[in-house]
């Protein structure tokens, strides 16, 4: 099946096997905040979908700085965040606070990624419920290459997580960066603040 986060219709719809739409939670331009089943509930601006190796599917809920999480039988809960409290602190998810939660990924052990765009961070929520900060300094939104206790981040559109458990993240510098599992962050491709167009190695590459 395929998720879509129908971001202005602020609902969650999936493309099954045989090309069939159908809404899985939320309820056609009524955007909102409730914890609910199917199209009860209701969220605001849902952008990221991730999926976790158990089938449960993280949403990242922009304007209600959440995030949310819809169970195999389509209920909806708020898995981390507070609904109308932004802000930059890490903890049990309860207490944790998202600036701007902009899209999510999940690894092969269920840890969840998240690129808190306002904040320049990138989060992790990990299986015990505990969020930290994995790499930049909240509010320094500069692009710094290096180990994580040194390198900074700009502001992240999208994430993803590979087999092996490397982070790569796409700034709107135009640049393609990585966190190493050696707790490395280096830049892939691209070159910050070169808008452009050009295939071949990640150095010489520009991207728009």
């Amino acid at each position: 099946r395929l998720l879509i986060a129908e971001t202005g219709n602020a609902q969650i719809r999936r493309l099954d096997a045989v090309d069939a739409v159908t809404t899985f939670a939320g309820q056609a331009v009524r955007s909102g905040y409730q914890d609910a089943r199917g199209d009860l509930a209701r969220f605001s601006y849902p952008l990221g979908v991730a999926v976790t190796s158990r089938g449960e599917i993280v949403v990242t809920d922009v304007q209600n700085a959440t995030l949310r999480l819809i169970n195999q039988q389509g209920e909806v809960s708020t898995l981390a965040g507070l609904h109308g409290a932004p802000g930059m602190a890490d903890g049990p998810a309860a207490s944790a606070r998202f600036m701007m939660p902009f899209r999510a990924t999940a690894d092969a052990a269920g840890n969840i990624y998240i690129a808190d765009m306002a904040a320049c961070t990138i989060r992790r929520l990990d299986l015990d419920g505990l969020v930290t900060t994995a790499a930049g300094q909240a509010g320094d939104c500069s692009t710094v290459d290096g180990p994580l206790a040194d390198a900074r981040l700009g502001q992240i559109v999208d994430i993803a997580v590979d087999s092996a458990g490397n982070v790569s993240f796409i700034e709107g510098g135009h640049v393609v960066r990585r966190i190493s599992t050696a707790g490395q962050v280096s830049t892939l491709a691209g070159t910050l603040n070169t808008p452009g167009y050009n295939d071949g190695p990640g150095s010489s590459a520009l991207f728009n």
